[in-house]
């Protein structure tokens, strides 16, 4: 093998492992976001569950704090999430239900779930 190829080796290795060296901060934010898309899915999810369970005149507007400890890469971070929820009565006996969680980490971010309760007679 010349000098030259063993060069062009050293460098083509060189730019492939540089590469390599970059996807691994972008898979650690996208799994980190991921997490906290979960978390507020989950806190939005489990807001609807306790609406559904209460009776059709208990269900009004909320506004909650959450905090949500989780460990990524053996670093573990707390967030605050805020659990919003709105009631609208678009007709008689029918409350439309809009639960909005929210975050702040890199940027602010939201998830946004609704759901309608029906008196029953």
């Amino acid at each position: 093998m010349s000098l030259l190829e063993l060069l062009i080796a050293v460098g083509v290795f060189a730019v492939a492992f540089v590469m390599l060296l970059t996807a691994f901060p972008t898979a650690a934010r996208a799994v980190r976001q991921g997490q906290e898309y979960l978390n507020a899915t989950f806190l939005a999810e489990r807001r609807l569950e306790e609406v559904r369970s209460l009776d059709y005149e208990d269900v009004e507007d909320d506004l909650h704090t959450v905090q949500v400890s989780t460990t990524n890469q053996g670093i573990e971070s707390t967030l605050d999430y805020s659990v919003q929820t709105q009631v609208s009565e678009p007709q008689t006996d029918l409350k439309r239900v809009r639960v909005l969680v929210s975050w702040a980490a890199d940027r602010a971010r939201h998830v946004e779930v609704l759901t309608d309760v029906a008196r029953l007679r």
